[in-house]
């Protein structure tokens, strides 16, 4: 049976570390991934389809990556959707039919994991998921530079991924992963994971050492903080949940039903702005389908080059040889070998002219001395 590797956890929460670190250790990931930018430099190790059919499936919902309001009622099976999953089943018969352990991540995933379930069951594909978590502060500060994002809303955001992520996957083989765990002993975290999630990575840590000691430092915990309480109910929530989370690390059990219950807070405190958030979500929505729209159109300029390129090697290569072939022929042609005597009469004529003129310059220069 294939086994899926799953990494979920919220944007900016060292899910792309941990990818690369699992890539390391022999897992698929598929291609193309999406290139390094200058917010991630060290890589996303996203599946650049994978997420472009996350962006699709939620622009068919009225959502993007960013919404903070729950999903629709029923969205799994949403007509519009259809279409979508028949993209990702393609993708996944395609990518990883043939492949025993390979691995998926983008943090979108918190929240469509539930249209993934019956794809990989129907395909006998067992999944396995890694849980990760970071300090929601730190989460924060880091929307915040790179988005804009207020504390509240990125708290907000933060809860729904850690929250459903963690609902939608039980029942799975799973295991629970700390970002500074992961930054101050790698060796260890991943030694953990393969126990709680029964399974052997293709390749020892040993074999790997130097390379994800190329990426991975303590120093690039960024935007660190050690806050013990919170200011208001959604702070609160946040930091209960982050507690939960890091006492899951160590024990792999986590409490369920207070977790359920936070959700409930969580979407009571939202119901009153449900109007305002959906409205943001829609424009949200459309500012990230063009955004998603220019970044297809970038990629296919940049693969209609890179095709162009390709094609004029080719075409030099076919006119070069053509220009080879037809000098080949010329020289292996019987006029051109009758016409050798009288090329070297002319040879020999034009040699001959040049020596003449060599010695009339030098004449008239020594005469004029």
């Amino acid at each position: 049976m294939s086994k899926a590797i799953i990494i979920l956890g919220m944007h900016r929460s060292g899910t792309s570390m941990l990818t690369r670190i699992c890539n390391l250790l022999g897992l698929e990931l598929g291609s193309p991934l999406i290139p390094a930018q200058s917010d991630n430099e060290g890589g996303f190790w996203e599946h650049w389809d994978v997420v472009r059919l996350h962006d699709e499936l939620l622009s068919a919902i009225d959502r993007c990556w960013s919404s903070i309001t729950p999903f629709p009622e029923g969205w799994v099976e949403n007509q519009a959707v259809a279409p979508i999953r028949q993209k990702l089943a393609q993708l996944i018969d395609k990518q990883f039919a043939d492949v025993p352990m390979w691995a998926v991540k983008d943090p979108r995933m918190c929240r469509t994991i539930p249209f993934w379930q019956p794809l990989l069951t129907e395909r006998s594909i067992e999944p396995h998921v890694i849980l990760t978590c970071r300090h929601p502060f730190e989460v924060s500060r880091s929307l915040h530079v790179r988005n804009g994002f207020s504390l509240n809303e990125s708290l907000i955001l933060w809860l729904l991924h850690t929250l459903e992520a963690e609902r939608d996957t039980r029942g799975m083989k799973r295991a629970f992963v700390y970002y500074p765990d992961l930054l101050n002993d790698w060796k260890a975290t991943m030694r953990i994971v393969s126990e709680q999630m029964d399974i052997k990575w293709p390749k020892k840590s040993e074999e790997i050492s130097s390379e994800v000691a190329q990426f991975l430092k303590p120093e690039m915990r960024h935007h660190a903080v050690e806050v013990v309480k919170g200011e208001g109910k959604i702070q609160e929530l946040a930091l209960e949940v982050h507690n939960l989370m890091v006492k899951a690390t160590k024990t792999k059990e986590i409490d369920q039903g207070r977790l359920d219950a936070i959700n409930y807070i969580l979407l009571e405190i939202l119901k009153p702005f449900s109007d305002i958030l959906n409205n943001k979500d829609i424009l949200l929505k459309q500012a990230s389908d063009n955004a998603h729209q220019m970044a297809e159109n970038a990629r296919q300029i940049a693969e209609n080059a890179h095709h162009s390129i390709e094609e004029l090697n080719k075409q030099i290569i076919i006119n070069n040889d053509a220009s080879n072939n037809v000098i080949n022929n010329i020289y292996a042609s019987t006029s051109w070998k009758i016409t050798r005597p009288i090329r070297g009469i002319i040879h020999f004529a034009q040699n001959f002219s040049g020596v003449l003129r060599s010695k009339t310059t030098n004449n008239t220069r020594e005469s004029k001395n």
